[in-house]
């Protein structure tokens, strides 16, 4: 039903937004923004191309996927050929996210501690190596939701299951994107808003000293920084 998935996108979006706003006023506002000029490399040039390829063709496929949908018609023209043209270097990014930083993101008894304990809402220093629990956390999400995402998209263009299941594996394309698209935003809002001193790490590579012993003490001691 296409009223009802206008429906969702709207209620998604809006879901991330409220969470956002609240966790920006209660907690992401108290956050120290750091002043001194020591950095650290976190990121390498591979990872934040990665990054930005992810970034960029996942922005494309929002705009013409989503707002599609939400106009209540079906992409045709340029914007079905830019959304078709993206798809293929999003999957391989999406490949490449999950060979690049799938060992950093196994968790860790620090980080199952962190989960029983509401992280979202804490502003003290935790023990958490490059990546923390909620990260690892939006990072698995993202490549169980991927699959069905790909898989979906891909067999749709094969007469392999007649017309029901075409249709089926729409709606499943749909549901899965939807609910990928949620994760995104929230692992973009924490990555920004959030916490405050990390989105430059997406450009430069790197981030404030004081950051690192913060938010990754852990990698910091492992890193010998």
């Amino acid at each position: 039903n296409p009223t009802m998935y206008r429906i969702l996108i709207i209620v998604g979006i809006l879901a991330v937004a409220a969470v956002a706003g609240i966790h920006l006023l209660t907690v992401g506002l108290r956050r120290p923004r750091f002043q001194d000029t020591k950095t650290v490399t976190r990121f390498g040039l591979w990872q934040r191309a990665v990054h930005a390829l992810l970034a960029v063709t996942f922005l494309v496929l929002f705009l013409t996927g989503f707002g599609s949908a939400l106009s209540g018609k079906p992409m045709h023209g340029y914007v079905l050929m830019l959304h078709a043209t993206c798809a293929p270097p999003f999957i391989i990014a999406l490949m490449a996210m999950a060979l690049t930083w799938a060992h950093d993101c196994r968790y860790q008894q620090h980080d199952l501690t962190l989960l029983q304990a509401c992280p979202l809402c804490r502003t003290e220093p935790v023990q958490a190596g490059k990546f923390n629990a909620i990260q690892k956390t939006f990072f698995w999400l993202s490549c169980l939701l991927a699959l069905p995402v790909i898989l979906s998209s891909v067999l749709s263009m094969f007469p392999l299951v007649g017309t029901a299941g075409q249709h089926l594996l729409l709606d499943i394309h749909k549901c899965t994107t939807l609910l990928m698209t949620v994760t995104v935003l929230g692992h973009a809002y924490f990555q920004t808003l959030g916490r405050p001193g990390t989105w430059q790490v997406m450009t430069s590579g790197k981030v404030s000293s004081q950051w690192a012993d913060k938010y990754a003490p852990l990698w910091r001691q492992k890193e010998g920084a």
